[in-house]
């Protein structure tokens, strides 16, 4: 997938909203974010927690994952919209190959946000073709449900959750006794 501009001149068929993800360039991101949760479209940064000297004390805070990444679920031609302007400096990804916007799945969106919602300090953004392991589902512990490939980071074995084309990220360390192989 490729956020390059332009979308092609196609005509824009409205459908019902999907996810989609968007790059957006030159400090543009709470406008984009502010105008969707304006027209009632859910909206969603992938944050984790990060630890700033201020004043020779250690703060957590929370900064992007993924610097300029926005999500947003909404209708087709509202994609198009926000891709189109220019005011906006954002770029949908596309199909590989295609003009067109590239839809993300409920189910893949739902367990990308819930492991890096749950590992928001332990969460890293990896090398989307680290995601080439066993794929397993974890049993245990608080990524218990999420879905994901094994792959050796940093030598820990760690979950691989990946949006395909986009970004992938790997969990801290989970115990092989908490993974189940799936076929």
């Amino acid at each position: 997938m490729n956020p390059q501009m332009p979308i092609s001149a196609t005509e824009v068929q409205p459908t019902d909203s999907g996810w989609y993800a968007f790059r957006v360039y030159g400090g543009h991101t709470e406008a984009v974010v502010r105008d969707a949760d304006r027209r009632g479209y859910e909206s969603y940064i992938p944050m984790h927690v990060v630890e700033r000297n201020v004043f020779g004390r250690k703060v957590k805070c929370q900064r992007p994952l993924i610097a300029s990444l926005v999500f947003l679920r909404a209708d087709r031609e509202y994609v198009c919209e926000v891709h189109r302007n220019p005011m906006n400096g954002a770029s949908v990804y596309r199909l590989p190959g295609s003009d067109e916007p590239s839809p993300i799945s409920d189910s893949e969106m739902t367990l990308f946000r819930r492991v890096t919602e749950i590992g928001a300090e332990n969460i890293e953004v990896v090398d989307e073709g680290l995601a080439v392991g066993e794929k397993v589902c974890v049993t245990e512990g608080v990524f218990k449900g999420c879905v994901g490939r094994m792959a050796r980071v940093r030598g820990a074995k760690r979950l691989i959750v990946a949006i395909e084309g986009v970004a992938a990220v790997a969990t801290s360390y989970i115990p092989k006794e908490f993974l189940k192989k799936i076929e």
